[in-house]
């Protein structure tokens, strides 16, 4: 998503509660909001990965990105909502509490992670929405390369 000129669509995003943490998602990979399924636990997985799902005879990775960012992993709840993202690289399935959402910034109103930390890990900027700051974060660095290397490993004895 990093780009100097952000396009209008890149702009668009779809806000999301992770315990008291607004996040924003780039509307562009997001494919559907579901509620919690049953996730399939893959033995020797990273912890970042609570399994996989079968969506429409696609087997997806539920990534619990609580991990990510620092927070205290807990078990699902049927309360609990999957947002399905196809990005680049892979589909996925984030766990979050709740969708807030669709928001559109102002190219203006956006700050590049780099220029607030060092290292910026999953964040990809923060920006002045309608109801305060969001955080932008970028799907495809949710895993890192080993947990794709592993991953990838694990889906393909499981395909």
């Amino acid at each position: 998503m990093t780009n100097n000129n952000l396009s209008d669509a890149m702009r668009m995003t779809v806000e999301v509660s992770v315990d008291k943490h607004r996040l924003a998602l780039p509307l562009t990979v997001v494919a559907q909001v579901a509620r919690a399924a049953m996730v399939t636990p893959l033995p020797d997985a990273p912890a970042l990965l609570l399994g996989v799902i079968d969506f429409h005879g696609e087997l997806i990775p539920v990534l619990d990105i609580r991990v990510r960012l620092g927070l205290e992993s807990r078990p699902l709840r049927l309360s609990d909502l999957l947002v399905v993202l196809r990005t680049p690289s892979r589909c996925l399935a984030i766990v979050v509490d709740g969708v807030i959402g669709i928001t559109e910034w102002e190219e203006r109103d956006f700050v590049p992670a780099r220029t607030l930390a060092a290292e910026s890990g999953v964040f990809e900027g923060v920006a002045r929405g309608g109801e305060g700051l969001l955080v932008i974060v970028d799907p495809d660095a949710f895993l890192g390369q080993k947990e794709r290397a592993v991953l990838d490993e694990a889906l393909a004895d499981h395909e």
